[in-house]
Order: C-alpha cells, then sequence, then structure tokens
C-alpha cells in the first residue's frame, strides 16, 4: 500500500470535510451547500464508500482529501500531502509512484491466486472431494449455489499437488510463494501451505481476490484455520471476510454483523442475512473499523460466547476507542446506545438463525437486549472477569443466559 492510499485509508472524507461544511445524510451519501460557491441549495455531495466529493452546481468538479484539502487552502500536492500525513499519523518517506513493472507483477499474482481458486474447486467437485461435499451440505447445511457463490474447494492431501500443477502452468516458484500458495522448507525447496483443507477465497471490499483461508478436515490437524500470509496483497489486519458482497445489504440496512468465522458468514449470508462480515481473527483491527465506517456507523459484534469471543468483544471495542471512531456520552466512559445482549440459550450465535430464519428479521432482533446505557466497557470487563454468567439475574428473578451478541455500538455521524 502506497503512503498515499495508507492515508487515505486511515481519514474518514466525511468527517473532514464536515468540520467546514454542514452534512446531512441522503441514503448512502451526504449533501451540503459548496465550499466554493455560494447556493442556496445543496449540490455538493460526499461519498462515504468512495471517499470522494462533488459539486453539482457552479463548480462542476470533485475528487478526494488531496483535492479538497487543496482547492480549500490553495495548497499545492506536495503541502496537502504534509497536511494529512500529520492528520492521519503518517511518517512520510521519500514518495516513489509505484513501477509498471511492480504493477504488473501484483497483477499476475491477482491471476495466479484466480487460478488456485479454479484449481482448488476442481478438486472438491473431485471423488476425493466427496466427503468434504458431505461435511459442507450434512454438518454445515450450505446448499451447492452457496457453495459455488463463494468458491470454496479443496486442497488436497499431498505435499507437491498445488506446486507441481502450477510449475506445469508456467509460474515459477517465487511467484507461488509471493502468492502464499507454498510454503519454503528450512532445509531448501518449497511445499504447499494448504495440504486437505476447506479452501476459501478471500476478497478485498471491491471483490479482488487477495489471498485463502483454510479449514482442516481433520481433527487431528493443526492449526484449526489457516491464513495466507502476509504478502503484497493478503494483509489480515486490513481485510473482512465477505464485505465484498455485503457491502450493498450494510448500505441498505444501515448495519453491519460482525461475526467470528468465515464459515458464520457464509451460512447467515444464505439464510437471508447479508450484511454480515468477519475479521481475519477474533480481534477486530482500527483499520478494520475505518472501512466499515464507509458502509455503515452502526455496527453489531456476534461473536462467541466462550473466553476468546469475550475477549474478542473487549479487544473491537478498545480499538474503537482507540480509533475515536464511536460516538461517546459527554465525560463519560461509554458508547451512547449500547446493549450487552444475551441469546436464547447456551448456543452458538449462529445455531440462533436456523431457529429463527426469518429474512425480515433484522438479526440483532433475535436477541433480547438487557442492560443498555450502562457504562459498557467497565460492565464487559466485569462480566469477563466473573466466569459465572449463567447464574446472574435478570429483572424478574430469572436466570440469565450466557451472552451472544455482545454489544449493538452506534458510530459516530
Amino acid at each position: 500500500m502506497s503512503q498515499i492510499d495508507e492515508i487515505k485509508s486511515r481519514l474518514d472524507i466525511v468527517e473532514l470535510i464536515g468540520e467546514t461544511v454542514k452534512l446531512r445524510r441522503t441514503g448512502r451519501n451526504y449533501a451540503g451547500l459548496c465550499p466554493f460557491h455560494s447556493e442556496k441549495t445543496p449540490s455538493f455531495i460526499v461519498s462515504p464508500e468512495r471517499q470522494t466529493w462533488r459539486c453539482f452546481g457552479q463548480c462542476n468538479e470533485g475528487g478526494d482529501i488531496f483535492k479538497f484539502v487543496m482547492k480549500k487552502e490553495g495548497w499545492d500536492f506536495k503541502e496537502a500531502l504534509r497536511y494529512l500525513a500529520q492528520r492521519a499519523g503518517v511518517q512520510l518517506e521519500a514518495y516513489r509512484a509505484e513501477k509498471p513493472e511492480e504493477k504488473e507483477a501484483h497483477e499476475r499474482l491477482r491471476g495466479l491466486l484466480e487460478a488456485a481458486v479454479t484449481f482448488y474447486r476442481h478438486h472438491l467437485a473431485a471423488p476425493a472431494g466427496k466427503s468434504v461435499l458431505d461435511y459442507l451440505h450434512q454438518k454445515r447445511g450450505l446448499t451447492d449455489a452457496t457453495i459455488e457463490t463463494f468458491g470454496l474447494g479443496y486442497a488436497p492431501p499431498g505435499w507437491d499437488n498445488a506446486l507441481e500443477y502450477f510449475r506445469s502452468q508456467g509460474y515459477q516458484e517465487q511467484e507461488l510463494l509471493e502468492a502464499g500458495l507454498v510454503s519454503q522448507r528450512e532445509a531448501g525447496g518449497f511445499v504447499d501451505r494448504f495440504r486437505n483443507r476447506l479452501m476459501i477465497p478471500i476478497r478485498d471490499e471491491s471483490g479482488r481476490i487477495c489471498g485463502f483461508g483454510a479449514r482442516i478436515l481433520d481433527p487431528n490437524d493443526y492449526p484449526k484455520f489457516l491464513n495466507s500470509p502476509e504478502t503484497a496483497l493478503f494483509s489480515k489486519s486490513r481485510l473482512l471476510y465477505g464485505l465484498d458482497r455485503a457491502r450493498k445489504a450494510i448500505r441498505a440496512a444501515d448495519q453491519v454483523v460482525i461475526v467470528e468465522g468465515y464459515l458464520d458468514v457464509i451460512a447467515l449470508h444464505q439464510a437471508g442475512f447479508e450484511n454480515v462480515v468477519s475479521p481475519m481473527g477474533t480481534a477486530l483491527t482500527e483499520h478494520q473499523l475505518r472501512l466499515l465506517k464507509r458502509f455503515s456507523r452502526r455496527i453489531v459484534l456476534a461473536l462467541d460466547p466462550d473466553a476468546a469471543g469475550q475477549k474478542a468483544v473487549l479487544s473491537g471495542l478498545e480499538a474503537a476507542r482507540q480509533s475515536q471512531h464511536f460516538k461517546q456520552g459527554a465525560g463519560t466512559d461509554h458508547f451512547i446506545l449500547p446493549g450487552f445482549v444475551y441469546g436464547p440459550g447456551h448456543r452458538h450465535p449462529i445455531m440462533a438463525v436456523f431457529r429463527h430464519s426469518h429474512a425480515d428479521l433484522g438479526i440483532s432482533q433475535i436477541f433480547r437486549p438487557v442492560c443498555l446505557h450502562q457504562p459498557l466497557f467497565d460492565f464487559l470487563r466485569r462480566k469477563a472477569a466473573n466466569h459465572n454468567l449463567t447464574h446472574q439475574r435478570q429483572g424478574d428473578g430469572s436466570p440469565a443466559v450466557h451472552p451472544h451478541l455482545a454489544v449493538k455500538i452506534i458510530v459516530a455521524e
């Protein structure tokens, strides 16, 4: 990622422009009076999704945050770059434009990863993949249409299936390593990174392939989930699984639900809840929050009710607090309209959807909020430290159940 892209990813154009222009939400965009000419009817539109602005009035021009600051302050690009870098907390280095050969190399890596999607899908459809299909059909309840839509595949056992195939297709070992498809042995040589695993393609918010998530099929294997390594295309702290398919539904519902696993995302989409995404691990990062904010400022964390899930909730809230992306009450340490939400029994959140699979029912309505307007962060810390969650009592004296949805939070407008 270039320094310019890094600055853009850290700064929200709605916040920046909103400091000088009074904006109001109009559907998926924001509108206001153009700051560059006099007008009575708003013609100035800001898109949080595209992170762009445009005046449809007298100016008839637009651009990104750099173009806005340059036009507003009368600066050249270098001056705007220094200002926005300081604001974003980005240390500037000597600017170097991406060379054509680098861009070509990245595109070739994406082509290799798309070919890998086809390779793994082929093995899932082969006779050796029947047990994996049975697992997806019977244990996960996925349909053939869903499996095809999400491009699920199968990495067969063996040390060099992918390695030998892609060699035969003209790819070099170094390219396979840079794409994250093989690993290098300490003694020399290469082996397939993914072996005897369910393969889940991971794409960025624009639908471009970045890498894979791979789940074990043999319970004796380790680790349970194995992602692609950090590469020029894959950075787990900057990606959200399913966002490419969820972005329209998130905008329509003005709400995003964050779950813990890739297969949870897939099952929820199949059940009609399409505004659902998952991080690359349980921890929610500041960059992922910034990315989500482009599509909605209302976020529901729907994580597992075990200790890891509770820890992930706290990590997500801490990331939100540190990024200052969430509306907080004046002089207090809690978010506006939080809800510590209990699910119906000790089941995983996904099971509640199967029991209440009504596509017209918002996922957060499945669960019953029991504690609203309470200093949330401290409340969750006490709950996590208690270790006796199932013996709590509700207001009517009935036993409270283990938490499923941990918190519903509203991002500042």
